[in-house]
């Protein structure tokens, strides 16, 4: 895909410093770039709202060996259902 994007002074200037600075080879890959990191950024967000939300839901409870018994019987389930 090839868009065009018009910048402002200040983002262009500042898209010449760090290509001319060796740091990227060319204003499409420091763009490319910066929105890897936003996805990455977006992602971490997404990750840490999961973690907050387990710490959230209350106390920890010790995993029993039925547990773990009924975990791996269901997981075996929906495998085996996901390649029928």
């Amino acid at each position: 895909m090839t868009l065009t994007i018009p910048f402002s002074d200040t983002h262009s200037q500042y898209l010449e410093q760090v290509v001319s600075s060796g740091k990227y080879a060319s204003p499409e890959e420091a763009v490319q770039a910066l929105l890897e990191r936003e996805l990455l950024n977006r992602e971490r967000e997404r990750i840490n709202t999961l973690i907050e939300e387990g710490f959230e839901s209350g106390d920890a409870v010790e995993m029993t060996d039925a547990d773990w018994t009924f975990i791996r019987k269901e997981v075996k389930a929906r495998l085996s259902a996901a390649t029928q």
